[in-house]
């Protein structure tokens, strides 16, 4: 049994297989998508422990003990910021991979990878709670 948290819930699976059939198949967590396969698009994104991972490349036995978290488990008000930023960049395509390029910005931010962490005043024009609250 491969024991984990998932979006801050005790999780548990049994069977060898990618990270990302566990959450589409079993979690129903769909947000991740299958895009390419080979871990290269980032339709598959998420966060285990801090770090950006493609599930889809990555085995479900490696997050034992681990967190992981998903675009379903990032909050609302946090996730209306980036959904802002995305569509204020004009980086709205078809909507396919949108929900895993959301993990990056939340990586980054809580990596310290930010840029917009290390200027001074608030992210996102003063009005993302998620921001401020960093």
């Amino acid at each position: 049994m491969i024991r984990f948290t998932l979006n801050g819930k005790p999780a548990a699976a049994e069977g060898e297989r990618s990270l990302l059939s566990f959450l589409r198949d079993e979690a129903r967590l769909t947000a991740a998508k299958n895009g390419c396969g080979e871990g290269a698009c980032g339709s598959c994104s998420v966060i285990v422990d801090g770090k950006l991972l493609s599930s889809c490349v990555t085995a479900l036995e490696r997050v034992e003990g681990k967190s992981v978290l998903t675009v379903e488990g990032i909050a609302a008000p946090e996730m209306a910021c980036y959904e802002r930023a995305f569509a204020e960049a004009g980086a709205v395509q078809c909507g396919f991979c949108t929900p895993g390029w959301c993990s990056l910005p939340r990586h980054c931010w809580t990596a310290t990878l930010c840029p917009v962490k290390r200027r001074s005043g608030p992210a996102c024009g003063g009005t993302c709670a998620a921001a401020r609250a960093t």
